[in-house]
């Protein structure tokens, strides 16, 4: 496995996709606050769409919009389903800053996830 400086020793494996990878977007309400009671309904839609890989929290999940908190909350509820579904979920845990990135890591890596993704942060602290 490969070691990262998060704590944990996070084994690298081949993740078998086939067929399509829906970047998912994050569900707001009418305050802009996330609206998780809708990821039962996407994931079912999703799946009957023979979709069963999803990419969470990217860019079209609005991530570098939402809080660290709030994409825990995101990708706790979409893990609570993806099982029912055989769906394979993928998450970015890209940040501006390490610490929240490492949080992320951790976070998604106890959750189970299939794959971790991250984006590179758009600014560098000199």
């Amino acid at each position: 496995g490969c070691q990262f400086d998060v704590g944990i020793a996070m084994p690298v494996q081949k993740l078998n996709v086939h067929g399509l990878i829906a970047a998912t977007y994050t569900p707001l309400d009418n305050h802009g606050n996330l609206n998780v009671s809708v990821i039962p309904a996407y994931a079912a839609h999703l799946a009957s769409q023979n979709v069963f890989h999803i990419f969470v929290n990217g860019t079209t999940g609005e991530s570098v919009s939402l809080s660290v908190k709030e994409r825990k909350q995101m990708l706790e509820a979409w893990m609570a389903v993806a099982p029912k579904y055989r769906i394979q979920v993928l998450v970015n845990i890209g940040t501006n800053n390490i610490p929240d990135s490492k949080e992320l890591a951790v976070h998604a890596s106890a959750l189970g996830v299939d794959a971790i993704s991250a984006m590179a942060p758009s600014f560098f602290k000199v």
